[in-house]
């Protein structure tokens, strides 16, 4: 192939793709996020624990974070406005009862994935279904399987 030839393959590929996925993952193994809470009744919030982030394997980790439920069933998971974790590739957002997520994210051990971390610092929200009795919120580098932040979550008196 010529020089010129290849080019325009590669401004072909390039400029074309407006790929469109769909989700055929079972619901279980599904981010648990909800995208859009415009009619979802957010009255009566209630914080029901809350926790500080810390460091792992070395990444930085800091700033608040707080589980947050609402009388419509629907739970917040808020970080404050301190919050801020070290960037690393495809970082998610986790809520588990497990201690240590190790190399891998296990949905059958109870491992929920809301979703991506919409941003390493600042204040962000992640609106789920339910939240159960998880008490441990992760930033995880799912690519690499690496554990960046922890939150143990304690309840709130």
């Amino acid at each position: 192939m010529k020089g010129g030839a290849l080019c325009l393959v590669i401004v072909a590929l390039s400029g074309g793709c407006r790929a469109a996925f769909v989700d055929e993952r079972p619901e279980s193994a599904r981010p648990a996020g909800i995208a859009d809470v415009s009619s979802v009744d957010l009255s009566n919030p209630q914080i029901v624990a809350s926790g500080e982030f810390r460091g792992r394997a070395g990444h930085l980790g800091q700033g608040g974070v707080s589980l947050v439920s609402y009388d419509s069933g629907v739970v917040e998971l808020r970080f404050s406005a301190t919050f801020e974790s070290s960037e690393v590739s495809g970082p998610v957002v986790l809520l588990t009862g497990r201690d240590f997520i190790g190399t891998s994210i296990n949905h059958d051990a109870g491992d929920l994935e809301i979703g991506p971390l919409e941003a390493s610092s600042g204040a962000q929200s992640y609106f789920l279904r339910n939240g159960g009795d998880r008490r441990n919120v992760f930033v995880y580098c799912k690519p690499y399987g690496i554990e960046v932040a922890k939150a143990p979550l304690q309840p709130t008196p």
